[in-house]
């Protein structure tokens, strides 16, 4: 648990509705299960990760600004569109997870964030998404990814497992689903954990 402790990891996509919310949720509930004991902190810089964590009365702790002393680990959901204070997000983490779905949009709508984690040197995490619906991520996305990292298209980075994200933030919440993503975050968290590790 000691490779958790100070590490910062943040989710940024300038498209509203890609799943950042939902991506750090997720991640949370996930990292609270592997290490219940762990000071997790959600920083919520955009409002709506508090209003669902209350709703839902999740076991998560969650501030609208960054801690300023204590052993934790933190996870941030920037807003989307607001590059500025999506900056701060940025600045402060280890890892910046850019959820996206194979689309030009997605990737246009990137770019900023991209250009922020490169200046701000910061690695990023590429995280393939299929966000409002059922069915898994478009097949070869995280291949896709690591051809535009060699071609020099985009920073390179770690690509991640796909998540599937769900039709409401409800039903992932509640468990009322025949296709729940409990697995595909654990996949995630997998993997992001073992890189965090391996970065200490």
């Amino acid at each position: 648990m000691k490779h958790l402790l100070n590490r910062t990891v943040a989710a940024d996509q300038n498209k509203g509705g890609s799943g950042k919310t939902t991506l750090i949720l997720g991640l949370a509930l996930t990292a609270h299960r592997h290490h219940p004991e762990l000071d997790l902190v959600v920083v919520d810089l955009e409002g709506q990760a508090a209003s669902w964590i209350k709703r839902f009365e999740l076991p998560i702790r969650c501030v609208r600004s960054f801690p300023r002393d204590g052993a934790h680990f933190t996870l941030v959901d920037t807003p989307g569109g607001n590059p500025l204070i999506a900056s701060e997000g940025i600045r402060r983490s280890d890892l910046v997870l850019v959820p996206i779905r194979a689309s030009q949009l997605d990737f246009a709508k990137s770019a900023e964030v991209i250009q922020a984690v490169h200046g701000a040197e910061r690695m990023i995490g590429w995280v393939p998404s299929q966000v409002h619906t059922g069915v898994s991520s478009e097949d070869g996305l995280g291949a896709t990814i690591r051809q535009m990292m060699h071609a020099g298209a985009v920073p390179s980075g770690l690509v991640l497992p796909p998540v599937r994200y769900l039709p409401s933030m409800p039903a992932f919440l509640q468990g009322r689903t025949a296709v729940h993503p409990a697995r595909d975050f654990e996949a995630v968290w997998q993997k992001l954990e073992a890189h965090l590790k391996r970065t200490k």
